[in-house]
């Protein structure tokens, strides 16, 4: 059987929440408490975090993750965990962002399924939920995808697509990215070696590169969304959430 590892890349000096890893959430680092998710899932050989900060890894390594140190200049996170890959031999990877918190191990478990049975050079399995409200599908802080009929993404983008007009019953075939990834070892390998691509760079989306390369996703439709958390105001409705006793499922 492969081996299947979660790579967590967390890096701390995020623009819009600085420091995000080690922000609180219940009283408990926003890093714990992904590793804990990504423990819960229960198919990993290892769940590492890489980080350009001592005191992520420490705090990793108190919930009881292996880390490793990557304090380089990276165009993404893709990109920072494809240069732990030396401290790590497994043939699979899920990339897990470290903002995560609520994410369903579930889903995680999914992603690993699939990704460890198809798992050629070239696909990555990824994740998006149905999105019900139109202020969500017009916030630009919320990924959406577009999705063919087989479940493989044409396009990803910050703007409101498929574009059209409000209605009160909602957005039609609207679907926000949940920021995770399956793929294989060598997969990770070549996108790392990609020269960041014009819509990358456009849109500030790294699945991108891989998109405008040719590298095919394939997307699992989970029930309700992932949390990522981007800004201050994220923060306290993810405390909220936590308070309401809520987790997201597949």
């Amino acid at each position: 059987m492969p081996n299947l590892a979660c790579l967590i890349p967390a890096r701390f000096g995020s623009t819009r929440l600085p420091g995000k890893p080690l922000a609180l959430l219940g009283g408990k680092p926003l890093i714990a408490r992904t590793i804990g998710r990504a423990e819960e899932a229960g198919i990993f050989s290892r769940v590492v975090v890489v980080s350009d900060h001592s005191g992520v890894l420490h705090e990793a390594k108190k919930a009881g993750a292996e880390v490793v140190l990557v304090d380089e200049p990276c165009a993404s996170g893709t990109d920072r965990i494809a240069k732990a890959l030396s401290w790590v031999e497994d043939d699979f990877i899920v990339n897990l962002q470290a903002d995560e918190p609520f994410i369903a191990p579930s889903l995680l478990k999914a992603l690993g399924d699939g990704i460890v049975h198809e798992g050629r050079d070239g696909l990555i399995y990824t994740s998006a939920a149905p999105i019900l409200r139109w202020e969500e599908f017009e916030d630009q802080n919320r990924v959406k995808v577009v999705m063919d009929t087989q479940g493989r993404a044409l396009y990803f983008s910050r703007s409101p697509i498929p574009c059209q007009q409000r209605t009160q019953d909602g957005p039609k075939r609207a679907f926000v990215h949940n920021g995770v990834y399956a793929m294989s070892r060598r997969t990770l390998e070549l996108f790392s070696g990609l020269p960041p691509a014009t819509l990358e760079e456009i849109e500030r989306l790294e699945q991108l590169r891989a998109l405008e390369h040719g590298f095919e996703f394939r997307v699992i439709v989970a029930l309700t969304q992932g949390f990522g958390i981007d800004t201050p105001e994220d923060l306290q409705k993810a405390e909220a959430f936590l308070l309401c006793g809520q987790s997201s499922s597949l």
